[in-house]
């Protein structure tokens, strides 16, 4: 029996691992050539998500607005480097069910989604940007036939009276006008006619137009701000700065931008994994893998983009005098070589003076105007239900001999493990622990902890075993 298996195992191996490595090989190349697509992949994916977010709707709702998603991506078809993919993207490797077995382990070591090679991503946007247009032909009808219909109850509800009636605020508060404006250290000139009509255009904005958006942010800073304000006044960066993420991700840790930046202040991957300050304090790299995204760490992105605006202030100043944060929170927006371009051409370092990208235009006027707002809650109307923000004690540095549970830590820091995963909101959705290892290295951890049991957590974990030395 030996004889015979040992006769038999070459036959069935040989052709097996000559069939493993040739596929390997194919596989690999095609991954490779391929590649190029990962952006093209990436942003199919986030118009999937966007026409399913708008597609989630009650029953009585508006019929979903493709408009501004399709002036979202309409630029990413006409752009030549996406043209030139198309031969590439209709290639679609479809492998035999032999084969996905090494195609799967290839797309695991290059860490890239598991249908990244039978997906047509060209193909998919052109479909879903072709079929947004015509469902936005039907829609619009719709929404107008029930705007009409609402708008006549109004005239009906107005027709008994309307003492009842609340004046929506869209100006500047009196006390605004009166004392001037100070915003992140600098005086803003509300005196001047076209200064405050941007700031006016953008409070009428985010009350009329983006109203209940609006009242979502003020909520979640409630929620997220006094934790970030802490951050922020450790890193000595102008508190104002703690509504920012308001603008970038609307307060949310999952948000993922068509250009792939993620977590609470839209970081994109290379900018959040290196560095390119060579002074310590303001090294802002994050941990970004398939493991752990710090950019959703609420405490750690917070430093991390603290560390960043600081850096593009310097670049922006003049050597001994370091730029304005107005014009460093348009470089975070736009990109600091834009910006430094921008200076040089409009010979000013002045935000109010320099003509900029159509964004970056509003960004600074929205950021100044939802300050406005918070600061005259009861004035524009706007007062939010009280709730507790959010308090946490961090542990840094921390080694593990083992993994650690978060259903165990929830059970030592007597919290529902749903709490400590949205204060540890880097850890991916599916991982149950904190682990000890990660490819045969010890990992080094910051955990989040509900204020108080700082030290007790500390000591229960030494007592139980699970630090190292």
């Amino acid at each position: 029996m030996r004889r015979l298996l040992s006769a038999v195992a070459p036959c069935i191996l040989l052709p097996v691992s000559c069939f493993v490595v040739l596929s390997y090989q194919s596989l690999d190349r095609a991954v490779n050539a391929r590649l190029p697509l990962l952006t093209a992949y990436y942003i199919s994916s986030q118009l999937d998500a966007e026409i399913g977010a708008a597609q989630s709707r009650e029953p009585n709702e508006l019929a979903p607005n493709y408009q501004r998603i399709i002036q979202d991506y309409r630029g990413v078809l006409t752009n030549k480097e996406v043209a030139d993919l198309e031969p590439v993207s209709s290639g679609v490797i479809l492998t035999s069910s032999a084969e996905a077995l090494v195609a799967k382990f290839v797309l695991w070591r290059e860490n890239l989604p598991t249908d990244f090679l039978s997906r047509d991503p060209v193909k998919d946007l052109v479909d879903q940007l072709n079929s947004m247009r015509d469902s936005e032909r039907r829609n619009s009808s719709e929404r107008e036939n029930i705007i009409i219909r609402h708008s006549l109850d109004l005239l009906r509800q107005s027709a008994v009276g309307t003492e009842g009636s609340i004046a929506v605020k869209r100006g500047l508060p009196p006390e605004t006008l009166k004392d001037g404006l100070v915003f992140c250290g600098e005086k803003i000139p509300v005196d001047r006619m076209d200064v405050r009509r941007r700031i006016e255009y953008q409070i009428a904005y985010l009350l009329a137009d983006f109203r209940e958006t609006t009242g979502i942010w003020l909520k979640r800073k409630d929620r997220y701000g006094e934790a970030i304000k802490r951050i922020l006044e450790r890193e000595n960066i102008p508190i104002e700065f703690s509504l920012l993420p308001a603008l970038e991700s609307g307060y949310s840790r999952k948000v993922v931008s068509p250009s792939m930046a993620g977590g609470w202040w839209q970081f994109v991957r290379p900018t959040a994994i290196q560095s390119l300050s060579k002074e310590r304090d303001l090294d802002w790299s994050l941990q970004v893998d398939s493991w752990k995204d710090e950019r959703r760490d609420l405490a750690l992105s917070t430093r991390s983009a603290a560390r960043y605006l600081k850096w593009i202030r310097s670049k922006l100043g003049n050597g001994s005098t370091p730029g304005s944060w107005l014009t460093s929170a348009a470089a975070y927006n736009a990109g600091l070589s834009e910006i430094k371009y921008r200076t040089v051409a409009y010979s000013t370092d002045s935000y109010w003076d320099m003509k900029l990208p159509a964004e970056t235009e509003d960004y600074v006027p929205r950021w100044i105007a939802l300050y406005i707002i918070d600061a005259n809650r009861h004035f524009y109307g706007m007062e939010m239900p009280e709730i507790s923000p959010i308090s946490f004690d961090t542990l840094e540095g921390i080694h593990l001999t083992r993994d650690l549970p978060l259903h165990h830590l929830a059970a030592m820091a007597e919290c529902s493990v749903s709490f400590l995963r949205e204060i540890n909101s880097a850890v991916e959705k599916g991982e149950i622990s904190f682990r000890a290892t990660r490819n045969n290295s010890t990992v080094s951890h910051t955990i989040h902890l509900p204020n108080g049991c700082k030290e007790q957590i500390l000591g229960t974990l030494k007592a139980r075993m699970y630090l190292r030395d």
